[in-house]
């Protein structure tokens, strides 16, 4: 008998052992399934990683270069700098993002030359085209002006042919898409008189004693509409041409800066930078030095840029 138990008892361990191996090798066989799935995860999440930097980086090459297009179109200085003197003329334009809604506007036609800064509406992808857009209605408008004492004109027409893009019914759809605009011409003789239309955005002639003045004539920009409101008439202001002077054309970014504690920089004080800069001398690139460091400083060094900018100076030489 004790024989047979014992027997029995070995029989019973060795069923057991063989339970034991072969649970055993079902636990390693989904050991390696898993590691196998883990494995097909890992190189899943590799692909998936490696397919996102790549748009990644397509996306940032396109945005590069939409940056590159919109230096080369709507910050276009050259004219102005060639006809005007790269000594008598000071340019800041940075944009929020890679692109953004500011535009510089320069066309030479016969005697005059004129210039303008725009600020459309949005911010990256949506306003530069918007801003491209107004871009070329402007300078298309501006060729045809005969008589820059009707430089409103200009903005008269641009607007008309912006209602026609937007497809807007003045004075019965409502719109907020348009632009923000200031124009001056300047005579390229360096005499007589300049003139200045607006919509939008003012014109700032500051006198060498420090005596600065707004020119603010239209106050809606081109593509604006009210139900029930006719678009207001634009005009044109003359200006006697006062050699030694500085006129001043910037977009709401430069003033709408934040500071690091969240505190907008406003219009009074950039103004009161603007009517201290006969202090570092007559030159346009001085007084952006000015500026600038001064904007800066309001702005401290890790609070980002709150929108587009762009600033202009065009100091007024003797004849």
């Amino acid at each position: 008998m004790v024989g047979l138990l014992d027997i029995t008892k070995e029989k019973e361990q060795e069923e057991r052992l063989i339970e034991a191996y072969q649970e055993l090798q079902v636990q390693a066989e989904e050991l390696r399934q898993s590691q196998e799935s883990l494995q097909s995860a890992y190189e899943a999440l590799e692909k998936a990683k490696e397919e996102a930097e790549a748009r990644r980086k397509e996306l940032e090459d396109s945005l590069v270069a939409a940056q590159r297009y919109q230096r080369t179109l709507l910050f276009r200085t050259r004219m102005l700098y060639d006809a005007w003197g790269y000594d008598h003329v000071a340019v800041v334009a940075r944009a929020h993002t890679y692109v953004g809604g500011d535009f510089v506007v320069v066309r030479q036609r016969g005697d005059w030359l004129y210039v303008g800064v725009g600020d459309a509406t949005g911010h990256g992808s949506s306003g530069a085209l918007l801003a491209v857009t107004v871009q070329g209605l402007l300078h298309q408008a501006l060729m045809l002006v005969e008589d820059p004492a009707q430089l409103h004109q200009a903005l008269e027409e641009a607007r008309r042919e912006l209602y026609e893009v937007l497809e807007v019914q003045p004075g019965r759809d409502l719109s907020g898409d348009g632009a923000e605009v200031a124009l001056v011409a300047l005579p390229l003789r360096r005499e007589g008189k300049l003139y200045i239309a607006t919509a939008g955005r003012p014109v700032y002639l500051l006198t060498p004693e420090g005596r600065l003045t707004e020119y603010h004539q239209g106050r809606r920009g081109l593509g604006w509409s009210v139900p029930g409101q006719t678009p207001e008439p634009y005009s044109t202001e003359a200006l006697p041409y006062h050699a030694g002077s500085t006129v001043f054309l910037f977009t709401d970014g430069v003033t709408d800066q934040l500071n690091p504690e969240g505190k907008r920089l406003g219009r009074r004080t950039f103004l009161e930078w603007l009517q201290e800069t006969p202090s570092v001398g007559a030159d346009p690139r001085d007084k952006m030095r000015f500026l600038l460091q001064h904007w800066h400083a309001w702005k401290g060094e890790e609070t980002p840029q709150t929108d587009d900018v762009l600033l202009i100076a065009i100091a007024l030489p003797k004849a």
